[in-house]
């Protein structure tokens, strides 16, 4: 069973990476794919474990590179990683620093600056991770906008109401050429739970990069938008605010700003 204790052993058998004093106090975090955990030490240090399969898509050279780069955002640093065997199996076993903030997901309102900040944030993922050909992230991968496709056969779960709603918008996105966008890699899930505030205005840290890809640069902007107009009383006019940051900092060509509002459709 991989429980606080299981880890505060593990933690004491293993050499290298950063200095942690017991005991410690480990919390369980959510994960799509990967066990996460925070663990505060005696000595008021706070780091995030993480317990991921094998031969899954690696962040590690994603870390390495925005560690190296001026994004004036904070991301996780790779501390330390480790091969274990553990009640579930092998494991990698990795030591993140962790990112100081609250998520975006809990400031109420979302302002107009949140939400441009929230563009910015995106567009400086965007020219930090343009430089970075990543083998492994040039996948077919189910976020990715572009792979919209691959989700048509789940229309016939709708109800007849829902899919009158949906048909015509698949319809319009298969019909679509996405071909000649400008590609490179994106951090790709933008969302509410993933960038971090520590002042409540502007969004100033991001968080799990395990759904990054090689893909159209505007989806970056678009999945933005899709995530910031949930919820929102106005949603063209919070999308509004998140390409108004994002293009401040990142311009778009004509050709991705005609095909914005159909990515952000994809990804919804």
């Amino acid at each position: 069973m991989i429980d606080a204790q299981y880890l505060s052993d593990l933690l004491g058998e293993l050499t290298g990476g950063p200095d942690l004093t017991p005991p410690f106090e480990i919390q369980a975090l959510p994960g799509e794919v990967d066990r996460n955990y925070r663990l505060d030490d005696s000595a008021g240090h706070r780091v995030l474990l993480k317990l991921t399969v094998p031969g899954g898509f690696g962040v590690g050279p994603i870390l390495e590179h925005l560690s190296s780069r001026n994004l004036t955002l904070d991301t996780p640093k790779v501390l330390a990683v480790h091969t274990v065997d553990t009640p579930e199996g092998p494991r990698e076993f990795r030591i993140h620093s962790w990112v100081p903030g609250q998520p975006v997901d809990g400031l109420n309102p979302r302002t107009p600056t949140l939400r441009r900040s929230w563009g910015r944030a995106c567009a400086r993922l965007s020219a930090a991770l343009a430089p970075l050909d990543l083998p492994a992230a040039r996948r077919s991968y189910k976020w990715d906008p572009l792979r919209v496709a691959q989700a048509s056969p789940l229309v016939r779960y709708l109800t007849a109401a829902e899919r009158e709603v949906v048909d015509p918008v698949f319809r319009r996105l298969l019909e679509r050429d996405f071909s000649h966008l400008p590609r490179q890699l994106n951090y790709n899930d933008a969302h509410e739970l993933n960038l971090l505030s520590t002042d409540g205005r502007e969004v100033s840290g991001v968080i799990d990069f395990g759904d990054a890809v090689f893909t159209a640069r505007a989806c970056e902007p678009a999945i933005a938008c899709a995530y910031a107009a949930m919820g929102a009383r106005d949603p063209l006019g919070a999308m509004r605010d998140v390409v108004e940051g994002y293009t401040s900092i990142q311009p778009l060509e004509e050709a991705e700003l005609e095909v914005l509002f159909d990515l952000v459709c994809a990804r919804l």
